[in-house]
């Protein structure tokens, strides 16, 4: 009988299963005893008797069978109808089970009896030390009835007493949490909180109460936006409604305005996102439902991301994780535009509501997929650019603390910018710690979003980091690069093996390397290492590849990038008549055009050279020149050409002015850091630094622009340029005056390398008068005090004055940090007195300051430094000696004494040295 005659046009298709190759088939409703439940159905199917079954179905119910064929093929339709169709049903079925009995024969079945419940389960007070308890309270009684020993007896009775009082004690903590959360729920989720009390769990309550009537006022409420709600909440209630609601219990209060209004909002956001706003349903996940839904206000179409909570706590606490994440704002990420909580009512559960950015162009897992199914390989360039937009954000985000936890293809969103006419890519779907908590053990996880999370997090169980992020990212690259040669599957299998042997990943970088360069391949494998990832950080700031791709990018350039593409003026011609304003005008007019800006700043440093008189120029003058530098940052000659001009200006910079303003001290940092690379704009950026923290409060605004570290890398980075050692370590003398920025500059490790400058750079003069400068502001700080001795500090400084004896720069600055140095430290003092050369030998400290009074005694600046190392030397009982045995007294301190009589600064600490080297002297004479 074909089955074609089981289907009808106009009436829903006929559902027959036919379980022939199931162990049983089973029997007619008639077949049942509804007195035993004892039922008869068919043996199991044997493939062998197919034959035999196929033949007594068709002889033995012949008859029936042509009856059947007869009745559905009538022509009139019009008697079909549901209780025809399944009268139908039933008689094919009988053919079957006969058929099916008279060929395997029958056997008696009586079905399974339910399982009886339990009267009680473990109640939520029933903690695991409960549990524990009750085992071991069990074994003991186990233990004295099989060996009735008095001991074991003992132990029963014991293991009672402390299993009800673990019992009575989990009771009582667990009283007292119910409080505390019902205390908690009031306020953060009312509705809930009512539910509860009014469910009789908690307290005895009017059995006529409606629950939802307190809300259905709230609806009501809400549906005439003219009633001014804090006056009309109270007045409108149903007095009686809430006399209902209240209960004798701990927790009875009286209804709070801030409930109410609690419930409002709660209502209103539901309102917002209601099923009439929802256009389509775009996907589910293993944790969140996307819907793509209209805003009714605006009309504008948005993304809702619906998360499911286990509870509210957990609710709550992804709703203040997620508030966090409202500060990203940067032109690649895509932030959260609203989020909340809400109560599903139908389905009982909570959710957390992410509202989000629609992106019609669709996000890069499109992109990957399309170049798959045409096996295209997608060109180096636009992943370069997708690469450098991605880690800015990337980089931004981490720089801020946080994570992004999810970060795939489909989590990156395309944007088409017409001013730029390109598109630009979007991070977007930024995941809280809360949500994707359970995502490395959620069996509802598909494998695909597995293979993008870091090896660390499946395996180990690690927590999400920065690193994990840059595993993701890898991932990203690899599946941008294998479009002409792997398929999605053939990619995430792939993946799960280079997790297993990382060698693996070498074997499918002979394929990529037929369509990409080196230097992209070596990037990919840095990110996807099990060990030792490079952070963010490091890629943009190490990587020159990587470099290259932010610097196509660059997000500060952006706005620049589309005034560029919307602007309809020609080039103009630079004005060199040497009218100022003119230059400045012009400008203004092409700041965005590199080329020109260049000309123009060039310009202006060759009119700063030429002017007589000195040069200047207005604050929005200056602020301009700040600006041409800040719009092109990437050209080095525009950042040298500001820099020189600022230079020129600072000269007659009264304290108020603009140049000493964080307006203007900003760019400077971020030029040092742009092109540290460069010794010629380090040096003229380290002058400016210099002078500008002349000024106290400039100095501090520099220092947390992040001066202090730039004029440290550049000293590290160009220790062989000794002009910039000497420009840096003046810059770092007059920045680390100031507290704070001796304690940035401790934590960078300035010592260190101010000592290896001078050490480098011994023979110059002014290097040596510079380090020796810096090593004394950076004694302001106690820390550093921990590697005086390592870095052999006072024997530099004594070498210092030892070779430029005759510079009285030099000669000042060193004795004035080592008396710095020798203060509070004893081992200074006495490394002044010996101590080892740097290169070998013995450096005898004494003499050779001695040596320096005599070429200086006229100099009263370098004869007080003199006298202050003396004095803080005369502190201490070796060095007392020495200078007694070298007539440091009589003939050094006596002629300073007879030459600097009416000079304080000099006569103070000789005074003090003297006195204490007469005591040591009247001293040994009376013993």
């Amino acid at each position: 009988m074909p089955f074609s005659y089981f289907l009808s046009d106009v009436h829903r298709p006929l559902n027959l299963p036919l379980q022939i190759a199931s162990p049983e088939i089973a029997g007619t409703q008639s077949d049942v005893n509804d007195e035993n439940d004892i039922r008869e159905i068919a043996k199991p199917w044997n493939d062998d008797m197919k034959n035999e079954y196929l033949e007594a179905c068709c002889n033995a119910n012949s008859d029936e069978i042509e009856n059947l064929c007869r009745e559905m093929t009538q022509e009139d339709v019009t008697d079909v109808n549901i209780e025809f169709i399944d009268n139908i049903v039933t008689r094919i079925s009988d053919i079957f089970v006969n058929g099916a009995k008279t060929t395997f024969g029958c056997k008696i079945v009586t079905p399974n009896k339910p399982k009886k419940k339990k009267g009680f389960v473990n109640k939520p007070w029933f903690t695991v030390e409960c549990k524990n308890a009750r085992q071991n309270y069990r074994r003991a009684k186990r233990l004295y009835k099989r060996y009735g020993n008095d001991i074991f007896k003992e132990d029963v009775y014991e293991k009672e007493r402390h299993y009800r009082k673990t019992m009575k004690n989990a009771l009582k903590q667990h009283r007292e949490n119910t409080k505390r959360s019902l205390r908690s729920l009031k306020s953060s989720n009312p509705k809930e909180y009512w539910r509860i009390i009014n469910s009789g769990k908690y307290c005895k309550t009017n059995s006529k109460a409606d629950i939802n009537s307190l809300f259905d006022f709230f609806k009501r409420l809400n549906e005439h936006e003219d009633i001014d709600l804090p006056n009309h909440v109270m007045s409108e209630f149903d007095v009686e409604i809430l006399g209902n609601l209240e209960a004798n219990h701990f927790i009875n209060e009286a209804l709070t305005d801030e409930e109410i209004m609690s419930c409002i909002k709660l209502l209103k956001r539901n309102k917002s996102a209601g099923p009439d706003n929802v256009l389509e349903h775009l996907g589910k996940g293993a944790q969140s439902t996307i819907i793509k839904a209209e805003n009714k206000v605006d009309g504008k179409v948005c993304v809702l991301k619906k998360v499911e909570c286990h509870d509210e706590s957990e609710a709550n606490k992804a709703f203040r994780e997620a508030v966090s994440l409202q500060q990203l704002d940067h032109p690649y990420i895509s932030g959260y535009k609203e989020f909340f909580v809400m109560w599903e009512k139908e389905e009982s559960s909570m959710y957390m509501v992410i509202a989000m950015e629609f992106f019609p162009k669709g996000h890069l897992g499109q992109v990957i997929q399309k170049a798959r199914d045409e096996n295209d390989v997608i060109p180096e360039e636009l992943i370069r650019k997708y690469l450098g937009q991605i880690l800015e954000a990337l980089m931004y985000a981490h720089n801020k603390n946080i994570i992004h936890r999810d970060l795939r293809a489909n989590n990156i969103y395309l944007v088409e910018e017409p001013l730029l006419q390109d598109d630009i890519v979007k991070v977007g779907d930024f995941t809280v710690a809360t949500v994707m908590g359970d995502t490395t053990t959620c069996t509802r996880v598909n494998e695909r979003i597995k293979n993008t999370l870091a090896p660390e997090l499946t395996e180990s169980f690690a927590d999400f980091s920065t690193a994990t992020d840059v595993w993701s990212l890898g991932v990203l690259l690899f599946e941008l690069t294998t479009t002409a040669f792997f398929t999605e599957e053939d990619a995430m299998n792939k993946l799960r093996e280079v997790k297993e042997d990382p060698y693996i990943l070498e074997e499918v970088f002979e394929d990529i390397a037929k369509y990409f360069s080196g230097e992209l391949i070596t990037v990919i494998r840095s990110m996807l290492k099990k060990t030792n990832r490079p952070s963010s950080k490091d890629l943009v700031e190490k990587n020159v590849y990587i470099k290259q791709c932010v610097g196509m990018s660059d997000a500060s350039q952006i706005e620049k990038r589309k005034r560029q593409k919307s602007a309809r003026r020609s080039k103009a011609t630079l004005p060199k008549e040497g009218n100022i304003l003119k230059v400045l005008e012009y400008l203004a007019n092409m700041v965005d055009y590199e080329d020109s800006v260049k000309e123009a700043m060039e310009y202006l440093v060759s009119l700063s050279k030429e002017e007589e008189e000195v040069f200047t120029l207005d604050a929005s003058s200056k602020r301009l020149v700040k600006a041409a530098m800040r719009n092109n940052l990437q050209s080095l000659e525009i950042q040298i050409a500001g820099c020189n001009i600022f230079n020129s200006l600072i000269i007659s910079a009264e304290p108020g002015d603009i140049m000493y303003q964080p307006e203007i001290i900003s760019v400077l940092p971020l030029a040092m850091e742009e092109h540290e690379n460069s010794p010629e704009l380090q040096q003229v950026a380290g002058m400016l630094l210099m002078a500008i923290a002349a000024n106290d409060k400039a100095a501090e605004v520099a220092g947390l622009y992040g001066a202090v570290e730039r004029i440290l890398t550049a000293l590290e980075k160009h220790i062989k340029n000794p002009e910039l050692c000497s420009t840096c370590c003046h810059a770092l003398w007059s920045l680390a005056v100031n507290e704070n920025n001796v304690k940035i500059a401790t934590e960078n490790d300035a010592m260190d390398k101010v000592c290896n400058a001078l050490k480098e750079h011994m023979n110059s003069a002014e290097v040596a008068e510079a380090a020796s400068a810096a090593l004394l502001s950076l004694t302001l700080n106690d820390k550093n005090f921990d590697f005086i001795g390592d870095l052999d500090c006072v024997a530099l400084l004594i070498r210092a004055v030892n070779i430029h004896d005759r510079n009285a720069k030099v000669v000042k600055n060193a004795c004035l940090a080592l008396a710095s140095l020798v203060e509070p430290d004893e081992e200074s003092a006495y490394r002044v007195l010996n101590d080892e050369a740097p290169d070998g030998g013995h450096i005898a400290g004494i003499p050779i300051i001695l040596k320096a009074y005599d070429l200086h005694k006229d100099n009263a600046e370098v004869v007080a430094s003199i006298a202050t190392v003396v004095m803080e030397l005369a502190e201490y009982d070796d060095p007392r000696a020495e200078m007694r045995h070298l007539n440091v007294g009589p003939d050094l301190l006596s002629e300073v004494f007879k030459r600097f009589r009416d000079n304080r600064d000099i006569m103070g600490p000789c005074e003090k040295a003297l006195a204490k080297l007469q005591q040591n002297t009247q001293q040994k004479v009376a013993s």
